[in-house]
């Protein structure tokens, strides 16, 4: 017996289409791009901003803003994240046993 995964539940698809559409300034840059992978990609990424605001959009393009905003002042969808990059510059004081 073969078993799918249910469709996931909380904000009705009108309310994705319509977040997404408001938000699509930010979706369609890289950085933006990232979040909504980083969020759990399409349509989960934006049904979580949808679901802490009772698919209220206005809110919810809030948060999703303000969140893009933190993110980016972090630096934590860039290409090469900061985490990512004290790693590289960190390489060369690690020695390795050979």
């Amino acid at each position: 017996m073969e078993r799918s995964c249910p469709e996931p539940e909380g904000a009705p698809k009108p309310a994705v289409t319509a977040l997404k559409k408001v938000v699509s300034d930010i979706t369609q840059t890289p950085a933006g791009k990232c979040m909504v992978q980083a969020y759990g990609s399409e349509p989960y990424a934006f049904e979580r901003f949808l679901n802490t605001c009772n698919s209220n959009v206005p809110k919810a393009e809030s948060r999703f803003r303000d969140t893009f905003a933190f993110r980016t002042q972090f630096q934590l969808d860039d290409t090469l994240s900061a985490a990512r990059k004290h790693e590289q510059r960190a390489a060369p004081l690690v020695k390795k046993d050979v």
